[in-house]
């Protein structure tokens, strides 16, 4: 394969992984319209991307949430699990998420 074309590809790839990072660190968007389910199994607060509905639900994936207040939330107990179904705003910092502005339950 000649040399520029190897250049041409991998600067394409390193473009691709740019735009991955950058979307990652975005905020997040449609918080504040969409109902999004938070589960704390003891190890603290995820915002869940897939909810196994089972006694006491469980998170197939998520992220952590910093600034969370289960005191000030209504929400389910149960085994030492709690949960609920929330609209908030957030930002995204790597993996996890931190709370900006208020949190309404919607169950």
């Amino acid at each position: 394969m000649p040399k520029i074309l190897i250049l041409v590809t991998q600067q394409r790839a390193l473009w691709r992984l740019l735009l991955a990072a950058v979307v990652m660190a975005a905020p997040l968007s449609g918080c504040t319209s969409t109902v999004k389910t938070v589960i704390d199994d003891g190890y603290g607060p995820v915002l869940c991307t897939t909810v196994r509905e089972s006694a006491p639900p469980q998170c197939d994936g998520g992220s952590p949430i910093e600034g969370w207040d289960w005191s000030s939330v209504t929400h389910d107990e149960s085994n030492g699990v709690r949960w609920g179904n929330y609209t908030f705003t957030a930002t995204r910092t790597g993996d996890s998420v931190t709370v900006v502005g208020s949190v309404e339950s919607a169950s």
